[in-house]
């Protein structure tokens, strides 16, 4: 009697096996029929490449924010030649070739900076100062 319920375990083990390999080729042969189905087979696998294709991130940034940069100056630049706007009184000579009656002398700001802007704004003012004593040398030369 063991030997009878081992055997029909066995079975009944084989059974389950086939049932299910059945089922599953039932589904495969389904699929192929409809046409929904296809087969992937990989011939090789792929490699991890050396060195990398594309450029890095930081690089692309630092790229895309000097294009930007670039992009700024050269739409400020055609604006300005848009309009030009005559702002010395040497400007203005040199544009039209005509001397200005009167010339209004730039008022000096009132805040101060620290560090390189201070230094910056002491060196404006000092060449703002320079000009204006040339050009009053120019206009006493004249003159006489």
């Amino acid at each position: 009697m063991t030997k009878f319920q081992r055997r029909m375990e066995q079975l009944q083990g084989q059974l389950d096996v086939i049932a299910t390999r059945r089922n599953e080729a039932e589904v495969g042969y389904s699929l192929e029929t409809a046409a929904r189905g296809e087969r992937l087979i990989t011939l090789e696998e792929a490699r991890v490449p050396d060195f990398p294709v594309s450029m890095s991130r930081k690089k692309r940034a630092v790229m895309g924010a000097g294009a930007a940069l670039l992009a700024g100056l050269a739409l400020a630049f055609l604006l300005e030649l848009r309009r030009p706007v005559i702002r010395t009184a040497r400007q203005m000579e040199r544009e039209t070739g005509l001397v200005p009656v009167v010339s209004i002398p730039q008022v000096g700001r009132v805040k101060r900076g620290k560090g390189l802007a201070k230094l910056w704004q002491e060196r404006s003012e000092a060449g703002q100062k320079g000009r204006n004593a040339r050009l009053a040398r120019q206009t006493d030369v004249r003159r006489s």
